[in-house]
């Protein structure tokens, strides 16, 4: 129990400093990409516990990873890992999830949606899956949704009609599109999530401001 709280610690070191390289970025990217791969993570250590032959060896790269926390070399060899686990077991739906969104996290979004598209197809039904999918084909596709994302995420607001990725994905589409009273019908629904002192909550009204100006 103690090598998965300390895994778990680490990861979550790992995503603050990816968000502290992205602080610059709009605070739609940052929700895009980092919901919610934290509780994929835990569901992945705790729940498949029985299947991870090679936790041995991960404890011995956390150690390795822990003295270069900041540098690209701790995430590379967090995702040499998980590849090698799906080299052992293939079929594993949230092994290649994770490695996806790490792919993700990487910069490697060619790769992130290859990952994600085999998670997808050996469980279509997780709504986890078509929500990352989406984030990735939305970033290959240069900030727009193809087809099969916005068809991802229509089916994800279909069971979850107040998802923030999903919303937030949607409004993006729509408002790079110059279609703003979409834009806006989405970005709306996202302001319960945020505190108008926010930092967070000042940047999403500014960008319903720039939307409801640039629809007259």
């Amino acid at each position: 129990m103690i090598f998965w709280i300390s895994l778990i610690i680490l990861i979550t070191l790992i995503l603050s400093v990816i968000v502290w390289r992205l602080k610059n970025r709009p605070v739609i990217f940052s929700l895009v990409v980092f919901v919610p791969f934290l509780s994929g993570l835990l569901y992945y250590t705790w729940g498949n516990y029985d299947r991870v032959q090679h936790a041995a060896m991960v404890q011995q790269r956390m150690a390795e990873m822990s003295d270069d926390i900041k540098g690209e070399s701790s995430r590379k060899k967090l995702i040499s890992e998980f590849e090698q686990h799906l080299r052992e077991y293939p079929e594993s739906a949230k092994g290649w999830y994770l490695v996806g969104k790490l792919y993700l996290h990487d910069q490697r979004v060619d790769e992130a949606v290859k990952a994600l598209q085999k998670s997808y197809k050996l469980n279509s039904e997780e709504t986890d899956t078509q929500l990352a999918l989406s984030q990735a084909l939305f970033l290959q596709h240069n900030n727009r949704l193809d087809p099969q994302a916005e068809d991802l995420l229509k089916k994800v607001l279909k069971k979850v009609p107040e998802s923030p990725v999903a919303l937030t994905l949607l409004g993006t589409d729509a408002y790079n599109k110059h279609q703003y009273n979409q834009a806006l019908s989405y970005f709306e629904k996202l302001l319960p999530y945020y505190s108008p002192d926010s930092e967070d909550g000042a940047k999403l009204l500014e960008i319903i401001a720039q939307a409801q100006k640039l629809r007259r």
